[in-house]
């Protein structure tokens, strides 16, 4: 699985006054990449894309290729996808509810210590 690089993040983003990463819009349509012809997905490289139908985004693809070099395309109508999420949303709740570490144990945990500069923000 490849990951972002910074350079990718920096194709699509700049900072803000805060210095906070923030998308922009028209850099993301400029390095968006829709091939003219679909058999051209093929040459792709692995990982996920969006598919359309023409302005209207109507799923989510994954192309993934195997260990002997077979390219397989998975996908799965938005639709699917939100109703998915729709039904385990309670139960993820729940369950995270359940593991949730309380605000008063943060400080025993670096990463959930507040940020005494941050504070005021």
């Amino acid at each position: 699985m490849e990951f972002a690089t910074n350079e990718d993040i920096s194709l699509v983003t700049t900072r803000n006054k805060r210095n906070r990463l923030v998308i922009e819009q028209a850099k993301v349509l400029r390095n968006l990449i829709a091939p003219k012809y679909l058999d051209d997905i093929w040459s792709f490289p692995d990982g996920p894309f969006s598919l359309f139908r023409g302005n209207r985004r109507i799923g989510v693809a994954y192309k993934v290729t195997d260990r002997l070099g077979r390219s397989r395309l998975f996908w799965v109508k938005l639709h699917d996808l939100i109703h998915l999420c729709n039904q385990v949303t309670p139960e993820f709740t729940k369950t995270a509810l359940r593991y949730a570490i309380p605000p008063e144990k943060y400080s025993e945990f670096g990463v959930l210590a507040p940020n005494p500069t941050q504070q005021g923000a």
